[in-house]
């Protein structure tokens, strides 16, 4: 029976016994309703009954005080958008007249707003929190909440975690904004991570609207809606160089005495910014591409290539692929050039830490992208000088 001003009112006019009856076979939820509606003949009936009188509180003043706190809490969850819709087996959804339902009756322990400050607390599982706590600004820490604390302790805590996952969505946002503008502006080198094509697709342009879409969405979603998003889908960047790309500015550094095979030379006369960017290059090179450790004898070069001369990595391999999908072999080891499914911790094989799909990628991935078109680009622009003065 939905608690409505009209059932509201139509109680108040029923003489008390009706109206006890009628309140004995209520939920829990229901008869605070009513004693959210404040209707003074209400009230008198819920101090009445036995069984509220209980629950509720013994007096009109206990009884003021309940309704108060609950509305709080109920103002406080609504105004965050936080879903208190709770199951039919809690204790709100009990008949008044319950006395047990399957335990020895309500916990000892039990006060008015334990179910409320349940669904507050439970409304972020602890992976979630773990991950924010990586994102609050500044020197604030997470308030100490419990079952007990008051609704100010709650819009504490809750500001808080807020202001974590915008910082954590607007670093995803601005990462595949800064992985779209390298893409649109560098199609002929760089290509979506995912897409086992080596060959620059026709329709990049329509790639990027369709990243500038999903920042969209990821800024204007709920702010604890931690649905995954698919440039986090995998555990790597969500742009990298074709293969042939990467193998072209490994053959202009050694070209340049910049480095040879694995070691950097920095022969030539670069200039200081230069020299970082083949040092960010070379070393990141190793960290995000590991090579086959069982087969360096049959690798003749600083990586290993197809029978075309392009870097072997033209296939998702197993570390494309989520480690639910039990048709690729966990043990596999692939003499390939692959990304690497370590994310920005080298120690941890598969996962990402914190909440897989959500986090944004290592600073670091970003930083060696950027380093590598720059570099690009520089070295291309040398090439060209050259030529011109052949």
């Amino acid at each position: 029976m939905p608690v409505t001003t009209k059932l509201v009112q139509s109680l108040a006019q029923l003489p008390l016994e009706l109206a006890l009856e009628i309140i004995n076979d209520l939920r829990l939820w229901d008869v605070i309703k009513l004693m959210l509606r404040n209707n003074p003949k209400v009230n008198q009936y819920l101090l009445a009954h036995d069984r509220c009188r209980e629950l509720l509180g013994g007096d009109g003043e206990v009884l003021a005080s309940n309704r108060e706190q609950f509305q709080a809490h109920l103002d406080f969850a609504q105004e965050r958008n936080i879903n208190l819709r709770l199951p039919h087996e809690t204790y709100y959804e009990v008949p008044i007249s319950t006395r047990s339902l399957g335990w020895s009756g309500f916990p000892s322990d039990w006060h008015l707003l334990m179910g409320i400050h349940h669904r507050l607390w439970s409304a972020i599982p602890d992976e979630q929190e773990e991950l924010l706590a990586h994102y609050i600004p500044g020197p604030t820490r997470f308030p100490s909440i419990s079952f007990d604390s008051s609704v100010e302790d709650y819009k504490r805590w809750w500001d808080v975690m807020t202001e974590a996952k915008d910082a954590l969505t607007r670093k995803c946002v601005d990462q595949v904004l800064h992985a779209a503008e390298l893409l649109e502006k560098n199609p002929d080198i760089l290509k979506f991570s995912s897409d086992r094509a080596q060959v620059r697709r026709p329709n990049t342009q329509h790639i990027v609207s369709e990243m500038h879409r999903r920042t969209h969405k990821l800024l204007h979603r709920n702010a604890w809606d931690f649905r995954r998003s698919h440039h986090f889908r995998y555990e790597f960047y969500p742009i990298i160089p074709f293969d042939n790309a990467l193998a072209e500015l490994l053959r202009m550094m050694e070209k340049r005495r910049m480095t040879s095979g694995e070691k950097i030379l920095l022969a030539g006369p670069q200039s200081p910014a230069v020299k970082k960017l083949v040092q960010t290059v070379v070393e990141g090179i190793p960290y995000f591409y590991p090579l086959d450790p069982d087969r360096p004898a049959e690798i003749p070069d600083y990586f290993p290539k197809n029978p075309k001369g392009d870097i072997a990595r033209t296939e998702n391999t197993p570390w494309s692929y989520e480690r639910e999908n039990k048709d690729q072999p966990e043990d596999l080891i692939v003499p390939a050039f692959t990304p690497s499914a370590r994310g920005s911790d080298p120690t941890f094989f598969g996962r990402r830490r914190g909440f897989s799909g959500q986090e944004p990628h290592s600073q670091k991935e970003e930083e060696w992208l950027d380093a590598f078109v720059e570099l690009y680009r520089y070295l291309e622009r040398v090439e060209e000088v050259d030529q011109g003065h052949r």
